[in-house]
């Protein structure tokens, strides 16, 4: 059975590549934009450790909410990452957009990027190189997450 990362996959490619990232800056603080299920919160604790600060910015109050179960993070935030950006006050390492930022139009994307610059003095970006058209998404447990929509 051929793997994903023998074909090349754009998951493990970017995933690859949000490791090494990692891996180089060695962030003492990561907030993680769109945060979903976790998935850029284990690849820090694994790649760097225990001694990073994790916080999440997630707009579904579901996924915050299983979010908050699940103990991977130290701060869970419910909120919008473009109302993130203008309210916190903090200076942080690293930021990372993981397949967010393409729900927000392009206008956002540039005023966050602007704000995102003087907070954090890295910014990883992970998005799709192509258009994809997607609506909102409902998830397993039948709630319907409007944010998910391709803007």
């Amino acid at each position: 059975m051929t793997s994903a990362a023998q074909l090349g996959s754009s998951e493990y490619i970017c995933d690859f590549a949000v490791e090494e990232q990692l891996r180089k800056l060695k962030p003492t603080s990561v907030v993680d934009f769109g945060s979903g299920g976790g998935k850029y919160a284990r690849m820090v604790r694994q790649v760097v450790g225990e001694g990073c600060t994790i916080a999440a910015v997630e707009g579904c109050i579901s996924t915050v909410r299983a979010l908050d179960e699940a103990g991977i993070y130290n701060s869970v935030k419910c909120d919008l990452l473009q109302n993130w950006l203008e309210r916190d006050t903090g200076h942080y390492s690293v930021a990372i957009f993981g397949d967010v930022i393409e729900h927000i139009t392009p206008r956002e994307v540039r005023h966050c990027m602007k704000l995102a610059l003087e907070k954090f003095d890295h910014i990883i970006i992970v998005a799709p190189l192509h258009d994809i058209f997607q609506d909102g998404a409902t998830y397993a447990d039948g709630v319907y997450n409007e944010l998910e929509k391709h803007k």
